[in-house]
């Protein structure tokens, strides 16, 4: 009889562990994989800011303003990526939603214009070349980008950093995107500058 109670004992810790490592296979497996997604997404949301960024630098500093349709279009579809990227990041981030943040909104305002406080900011290519507004409007916008740059950048070289954990990500988003008046700072500054 207790024979048969410990070959049943044994039968038994034989299925619990084989149990168990399925299991903890699943779990790891899991992990790994989302894992990977966040440093598929970390790495392109860092290349889509430095797009952004470089554009801008296109926009402001170049002499030819030939092709200013073809060079905003291209800036916008930089912003909407990200735009659409931070709004993904509760995806990737457990604890994060996806609030308003100031990215998409200068998208809009570049491509579509807007009102503010009585005044009406029309779209930066209505008239084929960039005002000193709307350079100004870029460059505050510019700034803000190379801030979240900098956060997400290597000391060791010109490359993401391998230390931005999910912690430290949802840190930098915090606190320089999803806060609210950088919409505001980036119109009053196109307004506070005179026309050309």
């Amino acid at each position: 009889m207790n024979l048969n109670i410990s070959k049943k004992v044994i039968l038994f810790m034989i299925i619990s562990l084989s149990l168990s490592l399925f299991f903890n296979y699943k779990f790891y497996k899991y992990i790994r994989e989302e894992n990977e997604l966040y440093t598929i997404y970390i790495n392109d949301f860092f290349i889509e800011i430095e797009n952004a960024i470089l554009q801008i630098e296109l926009i402001t500093k170049e002499k030819n303003k030939e092709d200013i349709h073809q060079q905003i279009f291209s800036l916008t579809e930089h912003l909407n990526n990200l735009d659409y990227m931070v709004r993904r990041v509760p995806y990737y981030i457990d604890g994060m939603g996806g609030l308003s943040n100031f990215i998409g909104t200068a998208s809009t305002v570049i491509n579509r214009g807007t009102k503010y406080e009585g005044s009406y900011i029309p779209p930066f290519i209505n008239d084929h070349k960039l005002t000193k507004q709307e350079i100004a409007y870029l460059e505050l916008l510019k700034s803000y980008l190379e801030i979240i740059y900098k956060d997400l950048l290597s000391k060791r070289n010109n490359q993401l950093s391998e230390d931005i954990t999910k912690n430290k990500f949802k840190n930098i988003i915090n606190e320089n995107i999803y806060v609210s008046g950088k919409e505001d700072k980036l119109l009053e500054e196109y307004i506070n500058n005179d026309k050309n």
